[in-house]
């Protein structure tokens, strides 16, 4: 997915040791000033639950209209200097407005009963 995420230009957010306000200001901006439909959020290790938070604050205070459209885990290893050490990364794809357009066009289309 990253490869794709890449060469689409979607925008990607890789949550790190910075504060979670910084990485919500970036969905945000991915979603306003470029106009994109997704964002992919990539985090691994102690940022996973970071990336997790990041995501939750983002759809109840600014945009309602999100949701996760597909999610990755997988454990990584990587080489530190005790050796190589095994952490889990997580790739997330959110999106807006595609859920509540399905739920409502669904809803419209179901026999009412009467």
């Amino acid at each position: 997915m990253s490869a794709e995420a890449q060469r689409s230009g979607t925008p990607v957010v890789l949550i790190g040791k910075k504060s979670p306000v910084n990485y919500v200001l970036a969905i945000i901006d991915a979603f306003t000033n470029a106009e994109a439909q997704e964002v992919v959020v990539k985090a691994r290790g102690r940022a996973v639950c970071k990336a997790v938070d990041v995501i939750n604050t983002v759809k109840s205070r600014y945009f309602k209209d999100i949701y996760v459209k597909s999610f990755d885990a997988r454990y990584e290893d990587i080489e530190e200097e005790k050796g190589k050490a095994r952490v889990a990364a997580v790739e997330i794809v959110i999106a807006r407005g595609q859920v509540l357009q399905q739920t409502q066009a669904s809803s419209s289309s179901s026999p009412s009963g009467s």
